[in-house]
Parts: C-alpha cells; structure tokens; sequence
C-alpha cells in the first residue's frame, strides 16, 4: 500500500506541478500580453514562469528522485547524476528568471533588490546555489570519506526542504507584490478582487499546496531510501513490489520463501515460527510489527522472507549479504543467532 499512495502522490504532485507552471504562463499571457526578452514590460513576464518553474517544480522533482522505489536498489551514482542534474536545471531556469527582471529594471531605470519579495528571492537563490555546490563537490564527488558525507548530509536535507520552503514564500510574495503594482491604477482596485487577482490569488494557493504536498512526500519516513543498517517495514513492502534483484524471483504467498528457483537449496523448516536457511539463522520474534526495523544489507545476495504465523500475522524480511545475516530491533526483543550461508543464491 506504501508505494501505492507514493506513486498517487507522485501523479498529484506532476499534475499540479503542471499546473502551477501553466496557470502562470496564462496570467502573464491573458493579463500582461505575453513574452519577450528584449527588455520590455514582456521581458519581466519570464520572470515570474521561470522562478515557478525552476524554483519550485523541477527543484522539487529533484527532491523526491530518492523518494523513487527503483532508486532503492542497486548502485546510487545514477540516482545521484540524476538528482544533480535536475537541480542544475532547475538553478538555470531559475537563473534566466533573474536575468529577466535585471534586465527589465536596468531597461526601464528601475532600482533592483529594495523589496522584501527581492531579498527573499535572492536569498533563497544564494542557498541553492551554496546547496548544490555542496551536494556535487561532497556527494557526488568521490572524494569525500564516508565520515564527511554522514556529517554534512543532516544539513544537506535540512537546507533541501528549507529551500523549498523559501522558494514558494518568495513566489507568494511576488504574486503579491506583483498585483499591487499591476492593479494600483486599474478599473477595478485589488480590494475589489477583480479576475486577474482570483487567478493570481488562486495559482498562489497551488503553489502552496504543491509545495506542502512534496514537504510531505520528503518527510514521510516510509518513503525515504533506506539507511544502511536500518529499513523500515513500509519500505522493504515498497521495495519487493519493484526490485527486480534478479531473473526468477517469485512470491508465492504468506508464510513462502523468495526464492531464486534452482539455486536456493538446502532449505527447511528450523522449529515452529522460524526458517533455517542452509545454517542461515534462526530467529524467535516477539515485537508489534510497527516497531521493526531491519538492516539494508545492499548487496549481490538476496533476500528471504519469513513469517511466524499465529504471533506477527504478516511477513517478516531477513536480509543477507557476504555470508551474513542479522535483524535490528530497538528495543532488543528479537534473538538472532548469527550463522553461514552454505549454500549462496546470487542475486
């Protein structure tokens, strides 16, 4: 059920993404007469569609590339290539969008950075950019010892939501400030709520709820990729409904090993409540089920699935890698006797 309400977030968020980005085009379009980039009036309607764009939909893509099941296994460079380069683009788009306003104030001898809208804006843009130097040069790189990355890695996803945070602030702010200045002499006055102020005012509740929905999608535990040493139960059910760990993997039903058929042998019953893999492990669970938690061992080996029916009425995940094996239980109500594999199915 996890990796189901994830990918119908994942459809809501795309489809208000799409959305927020097209609702303003059609503000700039329908009020303003469009775009240009000579300078003009025109030059300053980029500016509001390419911070939306930029700034909040495909940074917040960016954001929830590890969120992805698929990018729970196997190796972490593409995702990390991937996660890089969609912040990149999201930092050029949201470049060009300053480019637009500099050039249309410097064009009409308009004063830049006094408002509060400008200094929230070019804050939030100085962090991004600090962010993702940080990210390539300590992240990406390979550099950086495994100490380092732990260190700066707590800071690295605080500043990634932060961000976005201050990217949809800024936004509200410019829709604001952008009314105000476009409807000080109009017909009708904003207090009035003529339609260009309920479309404006309305794309700026999108926005918002956009941007609550994928803080939401980053801070939900069972959808982050797993630590090593600690997975949740939510995320190995997302997990075995996408790996493909390899040819042949099946379930069968509750209470059934995964098996690599063929090359899984040696297996039977080790007493009641418990599976005794070759001289695996054995192992007498006593714990509600929402307090497990389980080792990632991200390997070449694979991955056993037991159940003690009658005591935890639903699947139980026993990960094995180089020989080993083990369960991680916070309160240490689960005894583990650690063992060999003796007869290894690679994945």
């Amino acid at each position: 059920m996890a990796e189901g309400r994830f990918y119908l977030s994942v459809l809501a968020l795309s489809t208000l993404g799409s959305v927020c980005v097209l609702f303003t085009v059609y503000w700039m379009w329908s009020w303003h007469g469009g775009f240009a980039w000579d300078g003009s009036t025109l030059t300053f309607n980029c500016h509001p569609v390419l911070m939306v764009a930029g700034m909040v939909v495909v940074y917040s893509a960016a954001s929830l590339v590890y969120r992805l099941p698929q990018s729970w296994v196997g190796p972490k460079l593409p995702w990390k290539i991937a996660h890089a380069s969609l912040h990149l683009l999201a930092f050029v788009l949201t470049v060009l969008g300053l480019e637009a306003v500099f050039r249309y104030h410097n064009n009409k001898h308009i004063a830049n950075l006094y408002s509060l809208h400008s200094w929230l804006g070019i804050t939030t843009v100085f962090f991004f950019a600090c962010q993702w130097l940080l990210g390539f040069a300590v992240f990406l790189l390979p550099w950086a010892s495994p100490w380092l990355r732990g260190l700066l890695k707590p800071v690295h996803v605080f500043f990634g939501a932060s961000i976005l945070a201050l990217a949809m602030a800024s936004v509200i702010s410019g829709i604001n400030e952008k009314l105000f200045f476009s409807l000080k002499n109009a017909t009708r006055p904003y207090s009035s709520l003529p339609g260009e102020a309920v479309f404006a005012n309305g794309t700026g509740m999108l926005v918002v709820a956009f941007g609550l929905l994928v803080l939401y999608v980053l801070q939900a535990s069972s959808w982050k990729r797993p630590e090593v040493g600690i997975t949740t139960e939510g995320q190995v059910r997302a997990l075995v409904s996408t790996a493909r760990l390899g040819a042949g993997w099946v379930y069968r039903s509750p209470g059934e090993a995964w098996a690599l058929p063929g090359r899984l042998t040696q297996e039977h019953g080790g007493g009641p409540g418990s599976w005794n893999v070759g001289h695996w492990c054995q192992a007498s669970p006593s714990l509600p089920s929402e307090q497990m938690q389980l080792p990632s061992l991200w390997g070449s080996w694979g991955l056993v699935h037991w159940e003690r029916t009658g005591v935890i009425p639903f699947p139980r995940f026993l990960w094995l890698q180089e020989g080993k094996c083990g369960l991680t239980l916070p309160r240490g109500a689960l005894g583990v006797k650690r063992g060999v594999v003796t007869s290894a199915f690679p994945a």
